[in-house]
Formats: C-alpha cells, sequence, structure tokens
C-alpha cells in the first residue's frame, strides 16, 4: 500500500484555502471529484463540484452573520483505507467576534488515481452552533 499524502500535497496542502477570497475558490476545483458526496446532520447527497464552489461565498456569509471568522486547518489525520483511498479526519479553527474560537469537524475520503487525490465524500460533522 502507498503511503498518504503527504500534509503538504494535495488535497490537503490546499484545503486549508476554504478561507481564501470568494474570487479564489476555483482554487479548489481540481481537489474536489467532479460530483462527490456531501453529508451533514440532515443526510448525505450528490454535489456537483461546480455548485459547492458557487455555494461556498453565501457559506463565507452565513459564517459571517453568525460571527464566526475565517477557519483555519488546526489539525488532521491521515488514514490509509488501500492504494486508492485515505480517510481524512479535520479539525478547523475560526475566530468569533465575541473573542473565542469556533471549532469545526469535518471528514473527506479522498481517493488518489494517477499521481492525483481528489475529494469523493464530505462529512461535515456538526453545524456553525456546534
Amino acid at each position: 500500500m502507498r503511503a498518504p499524502c503527504p500534509p503538504t500535497a494535495q488535497p490537503f496542502g490546499q484545503v486549508s484555502t476554504v478561507r481564501c477570497a470568494p474570487a479564489d475558490y476555483t482554487a479548489l476545483a481540481p481537489h474536489f471529484a467532479e460530483t462527490f458526496l456531501a453529508g451533514d446532520a440532515t443526510g448525505i447527497r450528490p454535489v456537483p463540484r461546480a455548485a459547492f464552489l458557487a455555494m461556498l461565498p453565501a457559506r463565507a456569509a452565513a459564517f459571517a452573520r453568525a460571527g464566526i471568522g475565517s477557519p483555519v486547518l488546526e489539525h488532521r489525520r491521515l488514514h490509509p483505507l488501500d492504494d486508492h483511498y485515505t480517510l481524512v479526519y479535520t479539525r478547523w479553527r475560526a475566530p468569533r467576534t465575541d473573542g473565542g474560537t469556533q471549532q469545526l469537524m469535518s471528514s473527506y475520503l479522498v481517493h488518489h488515481r494517477d499521481g492525483a487525490a481528489q475529494i469523493v465524500v464530505y462529512l461535515n460533522h456538526q453545524g456553525i452552533g456546534g
């Protein structure tokens, strides 16, 4: 079995760019499959990559309305499942306007093929208020 993506390799060297300006969200495109599964407490559904990228500015605005700043990747744990898939657990931290911080947890299933890695499943473990 091959080693998981090194910490600076795609997609998790770049996933922290979710804190970038909306004009830069397209930089995330190569790191997500054309259609991937996205899940949260309400269930799981297929999401076209273009739709996901288009909703990121609204997500950033919802964070701002909730008093939450830009999340920064604080920790990740890579768990290779086989030669083709790695499960990645992540913890993000964002500043709050009240002076505190907001912790956000997500998991990703990453598919490796032909030297590239793409997120095929994205699980959000709690909402903004979690």
